[in-house]
């Protein structure tokens, strides 16, 4: 019996969805950027955090900035609302005319809850700009909706409806030459297979378990 709801509970558990929060901490500051406090990807880079990749595409380029950055931001902008880093899209400085794009992506599909937002940048007072995402559904089509920033550099929070769930990635698009995200919360159910085969392991325990106790 103990073994039984043992079993049943590890199986209950593995199906269990995870809430994962990337708020783009994990990087060190780029060594080749004296006085930016900031880590460059590069066009087209990619950061990965908790099994999840945010790559910029299009040419854009990708780079989490600190929040104390006000030298290279030169602006004294409204900090991130964890008062900590967050990642930047920009415009590729060759082909400006392409507006900054990025894709959200994860080794499983996953459900995008809510996301914070901000258009900053260098050149001059920025108004509310709108900016798109687009879910690309496992097993076919797709999800999206339009978002405008608050502007004036403030953060803002955007929440997705019910339906942006079982995603394979989330496409951001941008309008301004900026797009600043922070703290993406998503949640991922393990592979399906996975766990029909953990289960299959753990009714063969059992099995083994009664066929001892006889």
């Amino acid at each position: 019996m103990k073994v039984f709801l043992l079993a049943t509970g590890l199986l209950f558990s593995v199906g269990v969805t995870h809430a994962i929060t990337i708020n783009f901490n994990d990087t060190a500051p780029t060594p080749n950027r004296p006085g930016f406090r900031i880590t460059d990807f590069g066009p087209n880079g990619s950061y990965t955090e908790q099994g999840f990749t945010f790559q910029a595409t299009n040419g854009a380029r990708l780079a989490t900035w600190d929040k104390d950055d006000t030298v290279s931001l030169r602006e004294q902008i409204a900090p991130p609302v964890d008062g900590t880093d967050f990642a930047a899209i920009t415009a590729s400085q060759t082909i400006e005319d392409i507006p900054p794009s990025a894709t959200l992506s994860g080794s499983s599909p996953f459900s995008l809850h809510s996301f914070n937002a901000a258009s900053l940048t260098r050149f001059g007072t920025v108004e509310g700009e709108p900016f798109t995402l687009t879910g690309n559904l496992n097993g076919g089509g797709t999800v999206t909706e339009t978002f405008t920033t608050l502007g004036n550099y403030q953060w803002d929070l955007f929440t997705l409806p019910s339906e942006w769930q079982n995603l394979d990635s989330v496409d951001f698009l941008a309008t301004n030459f900026f797009l600043n995200l922070d703290n993406i919360s998503v949640s991922q159910v393990p592979v399906p297979a996975a766990v029909w085969l953990f289960g299959s392991g753990l009714i063969g325990l059992i099995g083994m378990t009664k066929k001892h106790q006889k």
